[in-house]
């Protein structure tokens, strides 16, 4: 009655015998591929990190911010506009760069175009508008969100007051950039609302030359004495047609060496335990096949499908040329 149970605890045995003899037999193999990843683990440890830091800090790359809205004087005149597209107004943001220092520009250290250049002015405007507004690279991929350097968004979902976002090398080009980038955007508008505003001034200067205005026109001229010196302002210079809602920040970003250091740690474990059960496999491998290599029957088979039995001449042939060929000695 115990007998098929007693079969099967000493296959299971036999089993695990099998496969302990197989470990023993290539264990030289399998420290020694371990032993590789270990060394080479521990060797990376005291230079990858090292080496992803000093890389990190040489192209770390510094976040200036800046929110700009409408100035009275948007409101006054009546002006409807995005402020998302003023600001991506790409000979706008060449002027931007050139301000902010910029004598080249382009995509790290692949391609540099001059912006200084005349004769090169439209290459550079086509780089400024695939790294700058559109985020693609020269062949219209998009970029990765890391290489991205100028970012234009809303700011609760209005078009009228946006965030702007710039990365540059240093923090002084970065606030440089943005800064030179308002006055850009600004003064175009200014000049945009200039005929508005004369038609304002105008218009109102003409209600005020009336010598006995009605009660109509007396309540228009107050209702529209702030309009008007909102454009008198704007004709003078002295009013913006947009401001900075607060002062441009410059982020830092952290780069520590622990970082990189407890992320090797990490992937160092993960490379030596890949290397322990490739090298357990591996030695199951090689064992498996030196037993095919020394099961006869196995060889025959493999060679028989190789087709290595074509080599000689096909079986019977002889026989039968033997049988057709007349015998020889007689007359």
């Amino acid at each position: 009655m115990n007998s098929p149970e007693i079969s099967h605890t000493e296959e299971d045995e036999i089993s695990l015998i099998d496969l302990l003899i197989v470990l023993l037999k290539y264990r030289r193999l399998i420290l020694g591929i371990t032993l590789a990843a270990l060394v080479v683990a521990v060797g990376g440890y005291f230079w990858y990190p090292a080496y992803q830091y000093h890389n990190a800090q040489d192209s770390r790359l510094y976040e200036a911010h800046l929110r700009v809205g409408p100035a009275p004087v948007m409101s006054s005149l009546e002006v409807s506009y995005n402020l998302q597209e003023q600001f991506k107004n790409t000979p706008m943001l060449l002027n931007a760069l050139l301000e902010a220092g910029y004598q080249e520009f382009g995509y790290d250290h692949e391609l540099q175009i001059s912006l200084t250049s005349a004769e090169q002015r439209a290459r550079a405007l086509f780089v400024v508008r695939q790294r700058l507004i559109k985020n693609e690279s020269l062949d219209g991929d998009s970029l990765n969100a890391d290489k991205q350097l100028f970012f234009v968004e809303s700011v609760n979902g209005e078009d009228r007051t946006v965030e702007l976002l710039y990365k540059a090398d240093t923090p002084e080009r970065a606030q440089a950039f943005l800064e030179a980038l308002y006055q850009q955007v600004n003064a175009g508008l200014v000049q945009t609302l200039r005929p508005l505003a004369e038609s304002v001034v105008s218009s109102y200067e003409r209600l005020l030359a009336l010598e006995n205005p009605g009660e109509v026109l007396a309540d228009k001229i107050v209702e529209d004495s702030f309009r008007y010196d909102q454009a008198k302002e704007l004709l003078a210079g002295e009013a913006p047609a947009l401001e900075p809602l607060d002062d441009t920040y410059v982020v830092a970003p952290e780069v520590r060496l622990e970082n990189f250091q407890s992320s090797f740690i990490v992937k160092g474990v993960v490379l030596v335990l890949a290397a322990l059960f490739l090298s357990i496999f591996l030695a199951f491998v090689l064992n498996a096949f030196a037993q095919v290599r020394s099961d006869q029957e196995s060889m025959e088979k493999i060679h028989a499908a190789l087709g290595r039995e074509a080599r000689g001449k096909k079986p019977g042939s002889h026989d039968v040329r033997d049988k057709n060929k007349p015998p020889q000695g007689r007359a």
